[in-house]
């Protein structure tokens, strides 16, 4: 049985489900994960995994005494050669240790048990709001079969978010900012979250800013002290390797534009604007604006959810996600979740809109993309919109931020009003 065929006519079922009040959320979700499931078993057809390939020979590099911060090591230890390096702290090597325990077709099965945890931290007596998060974490901008064809840690990163937000709504900060200190040692692009905190009515009170910067910079500066401390000479290889992840500066080809191996919707959006607009600066200007927009988002939605600070700080997720110069495709997991936390009050009119925009669309993208990617041969819509058929799992998220926005406006009137 063609497994693409399969996966198809679930998410095609799963789209008519979605028109109904009584299939919305409970067929289409069950269609949504299943699709999910049926493409973890047709990614496994193909080479997969190689980012856990380069967490393992980075161990054995350590272990060796050798810089993983450079392709010439990688060619002297495996013999093959490889554009690809250790991209975090050497301390952080050996937390993937578990990673390097199992084969690659135990993935799914390491993945999965993480996604269920997250499940059952956010559980919720109704059936239908715990499909809902199923399929939104399991299928939600194809971020999960991103993370097992690659190989990353992008479930384990969306499992270790979970817990400062679990943590946030239990009023327990200090250990909330110690697990993102921990997140911003592993990738230091998590510390963008911080500044979060100040849009939630409680950042204007000691209960949350003082035991929160407790442990956030004591977990993360800890770390960084150990990991400097074991390996003192590699602080400068890792520097360079860290800053070279930001466009324009490092010189990295692949970091410099986005597309489906980064797709990020600043750097679109400035290519597009500084290719198709007249003007010296327009791609500066129009970014200039796509950022002041967002932030108008986040502003407004904070204003009218002020007595629900876990939704704004959700909320300031997806905004943030969208700002960042830098993702990858498995990156966009971590953006289940709080599409969630955000939408769990939606009526089921509101849900099939999110579960189509967040999930059955970029499943349909996926399915596409997937033969590219190993033929060499990507196909894109030509034309002006190009670069962001190529992001396709940001322009979902930016869809539905903007949904989410909307659904809100209706009633934020009212809460300041009341």
């Amino acid at each position: 049985m063609d497994l693409a065929k399969l996966q198809m006519t679930l998410l095609v079922l799963a789209a008519a489900c979605l028109l109904f009040r009584r299939t919305s959320l409970y067929a289409a979700t069950s269609y949504l994960i299943s699709a999910s499931v049926i493409s973890i078993l047709w990614i496994s057809r193909f080479p997969h995994g190689w980012d856990q390939e380069v967490y393992c020979t980075s161990q054995r590099i350590l272990n060796m005494g050798l810089d993983p911060y450079i392709t010439e090591t990688f060619l002297q230890v495996t013999g093959v050669p490889s554009n690809l390096t250790f991209a975090y702290p050497p301390l952080a090597a050996y937390f993937f240790a578990p990673l390097c325990l199992m084969q690659s077709i135990f993935f799914p099965l390491f993945f999965l048990g993480l996604l269920a945890v997250v499940i059952f931290l956010f559980r919720n007596p109704h059936l239908e709001n715990n499909l809902y998060l199923g399929a939104l974490i399991f299928t939600g901008f194809a971020g999960f079969q991103w993370c097992f064809l690659t190989g990353n840690i992008g479930a384990v990163e969306l499992f270790l978010l979970v817990l400062p937000l679990y943590l946030f709504s239990k009023k327990r900060f200090a250990l909330m900012g110690a697990c993102l200190g921990l997140l911003g040692f592993i990738k230091i692009h998590f510390l963008f979250y911080v500044p979060l905190v100040f849009f939630i009515k409680p950042a204007r009170q000691k209960e949350l800013l003082t035991p929160f910067f407790s442990g956030l910079i004591g977990t993360f500066s800890i770390l960084q002290i150990f990991s400097l401390a074991i390996f003192p000479g590699l602080f400068s290889s890792f520097a360079e390797r860290t800053w070279s992840f930001l466009p324009f500066l490092g010189g990295m080809p692949s970091e410099t534009g986005a597309g489906w191996h980064n797709p990020t919707l600043p750097l679109a959006v400035h290519a597009w604007a500084s290719r198709h607009l007249p003007g010296y600066g327009t791609g500066a200007v129009v970014l200039a604006l796509l950022l002041v927009f967002l932030l108008r988002l986040l502003r407004d939605y904070s204003r009218w959810n002020e007595k629900e600070p876990l939704k704004v700080l959700s909320f300031g997720i997806l905004v943030f996600s969208l700002a960042f110069p830098r993702l990858k495709p498995y990156s966009l997991i971590i953006a289940t979740l709080p599409l969630y936390l955000v939408t769990m009050g939606f009526s089921w009119k509101g849900r099939s809109w999110i579960l189509f925009l967040g999930c059955l669309l970029p499943q349909i993208l996926f399915l596409n993309y997937l033969p590219g990617i190993f033929t060499g041969s990507l196909h894109f819509v030509g034309g002006v919109l190009s670069p962001f058929v190529e992001i396709y799992q940001t322009m979902c998220l930016l869809l539905s931020v903007v949904f989410v926005y909307f659904m809100e406006r209706r009633m934020g009137g009212k809460r300041l009003s009341s």
